[in-house]
């Protein structure tokens, strides 16, 4: 980060966002955050209380010139979200201002805060673990309800509860492991095979459960990126305008209207829904249109649901089916539209036969083997999508209320995935009765990732992956 060997300087930086506001906050922290502000800010008694907030005139150094008129809040070490002394000054909002007092806080002797800084002398001074620190990012960039109270858990200590247990009960594992080695011929009692083997099968599957939340916890943070996709014309823009309640795709009767991936984004049930609306499926000699259809094929690898929409009037000849076969491992709906054109008794019927025969197109497919969920409705009707968007209800619904740990960050999955991986090996070596070097070998693996996880080991590299992103004055 380049910032280890300056982590003792007395740092500042505006913590709000640059522009035209009501206030704005300039923080300021570190071994000499008070004796500087008072320079800036005079009316700050030499030994002000904790968390209490005073008022007053921020002045220009030199010419003790007023600034603006401020509320300045004064956490003392060890009471502040960094563990030093940190002050937070609120003015007036706007550049001016904001850069004024900022100018002024650096010329009595601080120097500007680089990306993360605050929160990684938080993480320095053992007030958060970096799973926290990495949530503090998380809850800022959060784009849903579902995704900030996903953040705030891991910012509360949820995940690193179980990471703390979890480093608890490996530890005793290999407690046992090792009193196996150096006392083999010692009459000492110590864990049999099947209790160490129990154990770490606890483990594995408690692991197993939280690896497996990624997925879910990903589209929650993320959002879950659907790709329309079907033939010309069968009404994959009409189903995005309809969805998105705005005219976002270009409709017509003329077929390969759509020649460029079209993306809409809205909330839904709590969780952002990013639609990709493709070019239609077929075979094509127009240069624009065929540069259209790759795109919508890296748009089916890139989904987390695709949507294949067909025209229940006029089912054509399976030929967007080739591109289906070409690699698509998400879940598959199928979309009957133009319902109301085929009577509400046998539009699901005309689907479900279409359907049988597509698979055995499919057969040579892993995707005629998996199931597809079929919906029928239209795009003219206000309850046209009404089965869309219950069955998307149901796809979004979890929000991991009784689980410990919930995964949505890719390094998170990393570790974890390195954590499992050694405790499956570490269960498969005890129930051959293999050597308890081997076993722990396993184990201290899966030690190790946990102690990336929380910050117990890291270098420079992973610092900096945690904290680049973060913006200034956090």
């Amino acid at each position: 980060m380049g910032i280890l060997a300056r982590d003792h300087d007395t740092i500042a930086a505006v913590s709000t966002p640059p522009g035209v506001g009501g206030i704005a906050v300039v923080r300021i922290s570190g071994g000499g955050a008070l004796e500087i502000s008072q320079r800036v800010c005079p009316f700050l008694p030499s030994q002000p209380e904790s968390h209490r907030i005073y008022y007053g005139f921020a002045q220009d150094i030199v010419s003790k010139t007023d600034i603006d008129e401020v509320l300045v809040s004064y956490f003392a070490e060890g009471r502040s979200f960094t563990g030093e002394g940190t002050l937070e000054i609120s003015c007036h909002g706007g550049t001016v201002v904001t850069a004024q007092l900022l100018q002024e806080l650096i010329k009595a002797g601080a120097r500007l805060a680089e990306p993360g800084e605050f929160t990684y002398r938080a993480f320095l001074n053992q007030r958060i673990d970096l799973v926290q620190a990495e949530s503090v990012l998380g809850l800022i960039e959060a784009n849903s309800k579902r995704s900030s109270r996903l953040a705030l858990r891991q910012l509360k200590g949820e995940l690193s509860k179980f990471l703390v247990e979890l480093e608890d009960r490996i530890h005793w594992i290999l407690a046992h492991l090792e009193a196996n080695i150096d006392f083999a011929y010692e009459d000492i009692e110590t864990a049999s095979d099947q209790t160490l083997i129990d154990q770490c099968e606890g483990l594995w599957t408690r692991v197993k459960g939280v690896v497996a939340s990624y997925a879910q916890g990903r589209m929650i943070h993320d959002g879950v990126r659907i790709a329309i996709v079907g033939r010309p014309n069968v009404g994959k823009s009409s189903l995005m305008n309809a969805f998105l309640c705005e005219d976002r795709s270009i409709v017509t009767d003329i077929a390969g209207t759509t020649r460029d991936r079209v993306e809409g984004s809205c909330l839904f049930n709590g969780v952002r829904i990013n639609l990709v609306d493709t070019a239609g499926l077929r075979e094509t000699q127009d240069v624009v249109e065929s540069l259209g259809i790759e795109r919508a094929q890296k748009a089916l690898a890139e989904a987390d649901l695709i949507l294949l929409v067909v025209d229940l009037t006029d089912l054509g000849d399976f030929s967007e089916l080739r591109f289906l076969k070409e690699g698509c491992s998400s879940p598959l709906w199928l979309f009957g539209n133009k319902s109301d054109r085929v009577g509400s008794g046998s539009s699901m019927e005309v689907l479900q036969s279409w359907w049988g025969e597509a698979k055995k197109r499919l057969s040579d497919n892993e995707d005629s083997q998996k199931e597809v969920r079929l919906l029928v409705g239209n795009t003219l009707s206000e309850s046209g999508l009404n089965e869309f968007r219950e069955n998307l209800t149901r796809f979004t619904a979890s929000d991991f209320a009784g689980a410990s740990a919930v995964l949505s960050n890719s390094r998170h999955f990393e570790l974890f995935t390195t954590i499992e991986k050694g405790l499956c090996r570490a269960v498969e070596l005890l129930k051959a009765g293999e050597s308890p070097d081997l076993v722990a070998f396993e184990l201290r693996d899966s030690l190790f990732a946990v102690h990336e996880l929380i910050g117990k080991q890291f270098d420079d590299e992973v610092l900096d992956r945690v904290f680049k992103e973060f913006c200034l004055g956090k």
